[in-house]
């Protein structure tokens, strides 16, 4: 839910990480996460703010305002709109996510039609460890200029960035940043996960830490049986979504916990492929994962270790 990883961004104090982010409540129709200063500076001559659906997908539902006060008339007809239906009473009126758009024309030429694109990396959980999956970045191309429509239903393209990268032959330094592209979104998805989800990493090998002069290091709290947590019994797969901004910096648009491929007839031959050795590779991980023990160094080398999930009662970093 796109309302819940905003508020879970905000606690971390994360909200630098995303586009210009407030939520509205379904219900009141106020801002209950995030500041109205924050998306709703001067307004500029087309509209620059996207209301969301907490619970959208694939860029359905997505609305463009030119200004926040716009966004909560929205919230507040589709809330009038609610209830108007049978059973409205027994409805749970979903949040609205309303973000700032963000959106680099440097690399429209590298893209087909030079429309607006996100890329997804994918991050994997296995036994309460997680992993950033290195062995090929997505790039979801929007079905036309006008709309957000990424899925491949509603007529958006998927192609592979190594593809794209590939194809960018010219010495310039746009084709330079462009080929680059990949190990930033590495690098990026790695210390965004480090930051929201894994403990610190002392307390994951049970070296102590370095104390005040003087003084020794506290040890790693032991005191939770790991084997039986439930983070040492969770296998999960997200999707990351991100987007580069005016000044090429990336900004995440989500986390995807149900990420779905496309029909067959849909992908290319290409991209198919792709999704075969990535679901062959996720079979390798949990299998090398189930028969060593946490933080071996034999995992695939295409998944790369980023540590261990933040189980209760463990301090993030």
């Amino acid at each position: 839910d796109k309302a819940d990883f905003a508020r879970a961004l905000h606690s971390k104090g994360l909200d630098a990480v995303a586009p210009p982010t407030v939520v509205i409540d379904g219900t009141t129709c106020a801002v209950v996460v995030g500041s109205a200063a924050v998306v709703d500076d001067a307004s500029p001559p087309e509209p620059e703010l996207l209301l969301k659906p907490g619970a959208g997908y694939g860029g359905e539902g997505i609305e463009a305002c030119s200004s926040l006060s716009e966004a909560v008339h929205k919230v507040r007809a589709a809330r009038d709109l609610a209830a108007e239906l049978p059973f409205h009473a027994e409805r749970h009126l979903p949040d609205w996510v309303v973000q700032r758009r963000v959106r680099s024309r440097r690399f429209a030429r590298f893209l087909p039609g030079g429309r607006p694109f996100t890329v997804r990396a994918y991050v994997v959980c296995v036994g309460g460890e997680l992993f950033s999956y290195s062995g090929g970045h997505e790039v979801r191309v929007a079905r036309d200029d006008a709309t957000f429509l990424t899925n491949g239903h509603a007529g958006g393209e998927r192609h592979l960035l190594a593809d794209l990268a590939a194809a960018a032959s010219d010495d310039d330094d746009d084709s330079e940043a462009w080929r680059r592209l990949g190990p930033r979104v590495d690098a990026f998805v790695a210390d965004l996960c480090r930051r929201l989800f894994v403990v610190d990493a002392t307390a994951a090998t049970g070296e102590k830490t370095s104390g005040p002069p003087g003084e020794d290091a506290a040890a790693p709290d032991t005191t939770m049986d790991e084997s039986s947590s439930r983070a040492a019994q969770l296998f999960a797969v997200a999707g990351v979504d991100l987007m580069l901004d005016a000044g090429d910096a990336l900004r995440l648009l989500e986390f995807n916990v149900n990420p779905s491929a496309p029909p067959r007839a849909d992908a290319t031959p290409a991209f198919w492929s792709h999704l075969c050795r990535f679901a062959t590779r996720l079979l390798d991980l949990l299998l090398v994962h189930r028969e060593e023990r946490r933080g071996s160094s034999s995992s695939p080398e295409w998944f790369r270790p980023l540590g261990l999930l933040l189980d209760e009662g463990r301090t993030p970093r």
